[in-house]
């Protein structure tokens, strides 16, 4: 193959034009139904294509999942759809593979409000569609249904905006400190909905009776805003406490996470100790990091901790996050 011809795919993808053909995608149609399976015609409602494996969004560019992290994420890159006015949506040129379909409103906005910015505090959940197989050139015709008719009243502490919030029916693996690296594969394979909260409270409507719903947060900042909580759909409040280095955030652990944060602070064990001696690190936040990566890969790990035994990495990590935020408001 002359190197001309090697070439030609990624000189068409830079120019924006689709080397994909027919036979190789597929198309989803489909429409909304309410919680009875009824026919809900709503216009303008966001459909995202996500992953069913991982459970992240797909890139709309590269039809890659989009991994969320601790950087300012560019929703607009998600790929979306919006329903037309009887409620049908589309998806074309779709990679053959199992996806799962989200759906989503706002109050007074039509489509997809423009995240970060003034979004409403009022977010309709118009359900989930799971394991959605595509084949190459078969048209897939799937029903997005929403999960009930319950609604939640989130409500920040402190009360602070400019934050991602997320919501799911599986509860994350580690404490709201260790942001998305807490989050596990069950809490991201089963989000419902996601929303910006320019306001430091949100009023969700379309959640499933009789189950818990687990919400966690980002504040996008210098030193990032990370908060969680776990509700009942219909509950007056949610409070969903933020942990931050700010001076009005929490900075002290939950019950279940005092001791091991006493005993992290009083024996002062970093990081670092959790590796042979031939694992070198300048600095603890580089130890930290790694231990981090290796909770995603083995969420259940346990580690030794000096002259206590042995305890969940998950608590470990969130331990000394705690600690390290007392010293600096003690500081």
């Amino acid at each position: 193959m002359s190197t001309r011809i090697a070439l030609a795919p990624v000189l068409l993808a830079l120019l924006g034009v689709s080397t994909l053909h027919a036979a190789e995608t597929a198309e989803i149609r489909g429409h909304l139904a309410d919680a009875k399976g009824g026919r809900v015609y709503a216009g303008e409602v966001a459909v995202f294509l996500c992953d069913a494996k991982t459970g992240y969004p797909i890139d709309r560019e590269t039809r890659e999942p989009i991994k969320v992290d601790l950087k300012d994420q560019p929703l607009e890159r998600f790929w979306h759809t919006l329903t037309k006015e009887d409620g049908t949506y589309a998806f074309s040129d779709v990679l053959p593979g199992k996806y799962r379909i989200v759906a989503q409103s706002w109050s007074g906005t039509k489509g997809m409000p423009k995240m970060p910015g003034k979004t409403s505090a009022f977010v309709l959940l118009h359900g989930t569609a799971e394991d959605v197989e595509v084949k190459a050139g078969e048209p897939t015709m799937v029903v997005v249904r929403q999960l009930g008719n319950h609604t939640l009243h989130i409500k920040n502490d402190p009360a602070e905006a400019a934050a991602i919030l997320f919501l799911s029916l599986k509860p994350p693996i580690g404490d709201a400190i260790l942001g998305p690296y807490g989050w596990g594969d069950d809490f991201v394979r089963h989000v419902i909905g996601i929303t910006h909260m320019s306001h430091p409270e949100v009023m969700i409507f379309g959640l499933p009776p009789h189950r818990d719903v687990y919400a966690t947060l980002i504040n996008f900042d210098n030193s990032p805003g990370l908060g969680a909580g776990t509700f009942k759909a219909g509950e007056k409040d949610g409070i969903v406490r933020i942990v931050a280095g700010w001076s009005n955030a929490h900075h002290d652990p939950p019950p279940e996470l005092v001791e091991l944060t006493d005993h992290v602070a009083a024996h002062k064990i970093v990081a670092a100790e959790f590796f042979g001696p031939d694992e070198k690190f300048k600095y603890d936040f580089q130890a930290r990091h790694k231990l981090a990566q290796e909770l995603l890969e083995n969420p259940e790990r346990k580690v030794s901790v000096r002259t206590l035994g042995e305890r969940r990495l998950a608590d470990v990590l969130a331990a000394l996050g705690y600690a390290e935020f007392r010293e600096r408001s003690r500081k």
